[in-house]
């Protein structure tokens, strides 16, 4: 019997049905890479139960301070551990995976290369990039160079498809014979 068409207790029912409805709104593009499909299930039901969890205390100083009692207090209570459980599975869901995260090693490395041919460009500008297995295209804008102290910087703007998830990379290098490296802030 399919985990989503099983009978739970109620304090597992919230975290189960967070994650069944993960999976199932999935994008068609993730959906045929089963191991992203786990990891996000999994990460959506932890971030579920923890919300179920904190649900029921926030429902208690609701309850608390309404002076709710019998099913008012079970309504709300109810209530406080689905909103909750549900929002700490998309928050989770959220932190745990981007785009950028399903990227074919030949896709990462045509990006990269995008990347680098920018940088060692001296004018700023926008490139348009199709990576060769996703299909996805997406659009490299890199900034004018900036003095940071010894060390010439560059920002890169990377939004790829439409995910409207852009990446900001940060590049300095000492000499202008250097490679960019990432600036890693330290």
């Amino acid at each position: 019997m399919p985990i989503c068409a099983r009978r739970f207790t109620r304090a597992t029912s919230a975290a189960v049905a967070a994650a069944c409805l993960l999976i199932a709104t999935v994008p068609i593009e993730a959906q045929f890479n089963p191991k992203r499909k786990l990891i996000l299930a999994a990460v959506c039901g932890g971030g579920a139960w923890g919300g179920f969890k904190l649900g029921d205390r926030l429902a208690d100083l609701a309850i608390a301070r309404q002076k709710l009692v019998g099913p008012q207090a079970d309504k709300m209570r109810l209530s406080f551990r689905v909103g909750v459980a549900a929002a700490a599975c998309g928050a989770s869901a959220w932190l745990a995976g981007t785009v950028y995260d399903g990227l074919s090693k030949r896709d990462q490395q045509a990006r990269k290369r995008e990347m680098d041919t920018a940088l060692e460009d001296a004018e700023p500008g926008t490139r348009q990039y199709v990576l060769p297995d996703s299909r996805l295209a997406g659009r490299l804008e890199t900034l004018p160079a900036e003095r940071d102290g010894d060390r010439e910087c560059r920002v890169q703007l990377d939004t790829l498809g439409n995910s409207g998830e852009p990446a900001s990379t940060r590049w300095c290098r000492k000499n202008p014979q250097d490679n960019y490296e990432v600036d890693l802030g330290v």
